[in-house]
């Protein structure tokens, strides 16, 4: 029997980047729309205003408007940002429900990696460091102990402390794999370590 999926994952639900907004800036008062096959807001307007960059006005059902302020974020670097219309927080992305906009804290939304189990961090890091140092070629099987050949083209210094990594990351996989060996050898009363 499977277990019930308790939590909501940001996978599910509509992504809405600020950046995308910074190009129609310059159309203020236009109507737009997003082209989207879920259920959340896609017809919107900009408007300026006095205390934002600009105010996107997402229509509802009817006559309702649902209001969502950018701002720029920096001076010396600036880049679009939402303020949530929920938590009033600055948030680079909102995602989408029936009834408006809103930040992923305040969705209660989750990632998808926030429900792995350990091991499977563990071999997901591995996987990672492994591509970071040898590319798509790399050994994907865990089992497989890495082996210190620096790649052609790679800096010595960087490479060692890619593989240092690395090396950490295994022996911690290694560790919690024994563990859990153990534990299940346990309970069936078979110690494979003698």
């Amino acid at each position: 029997m499977s277990r019930t999926q308790v939590r909501r994952y940001v996978e599910n639900y509509p992504k809405l980047a600020a950046k995308l907004f910074k190009p129609l800036l310059a159309e203020l008062g236009k109507r737009f729309s997003i082209n989207a096959k879920f259920k959340a807001p896609s017809q919107f307007t900009l408007e300026l205003h006095q205390d934002y960059a600009a105010i996107i006005w997402f229509d509802l059902d009817g006559s309702e408007r649902f209001p969502v302020p950018l701002v720029w974020d920096t001076p010396r670097y600036p880049r679009l940002i939402f303020i949530c219309p929920c938590c009033l927080q600055k948030r680079l992305y909102l995602y989408g429900v029936p009834n408006g906009w809103a930040c992923r804290e305040c969705l209660g939304l989750h990632y998808a990696c926030q429900s792995e189990a350990p091991i499977d961090r563990l071999s997901r890091a591995i996987r990672k460091r492994r591509r970071v140092i040898w590319g798509n070629d790399a050994v994907q099987s865990l089992f497989e102990v890495s082996l210190p050949i620096k790649p052609k083209g790679s800096h010595y210094r960087t490479f060692e402390r890619d593989f240092t990594k690395l090396v950490k990351v295994e022996d911690a996989y290694n560790v919690y794999f024994m563990k859990k060996l153990h534990s299940l050898g346990a309970g069936l009363g078979i110690n494979y370590f003698e």
